[in-house]
């Protein structure tokens, strides 16, 4: 088993030991080695409705606010 060390975490590279048997294994005219099963994939994310609901305004844009009946926006000064 084959390990370095990047920082504080430990990294197996699993790629590289499965390939090492392989290549051992035809050397050696013996059987490949058994694939492992597959891992169950996580959950798929739609990237592009996360991102369209990212970026939709949380509050209504200012021109659509329109104030309580009786009250007038303030005047700009010019």
């Amino acid at each position: 088993m084959r390990q370095t060390t990047a920082g504080h975490r430990v990294f197996e590279d699993a790629y590289t030991d499965a390939l090492a048997k392989i290549i051992e294994s035809k050397r050696e005219d013996k059987p490949l080695p058994e694939a492992p099963e597959p891992e169950q994939p996580g959950k798929v994310l739609d990237l592009m409705s996360a991102l369209t609901e990212s970026v939709q305004p949380t509050f209504p844009p200012a021109a659509t606010i329109t104030p309580p009946m009786g009250e007038c926006l303030p005047h700009r000064a010019e």
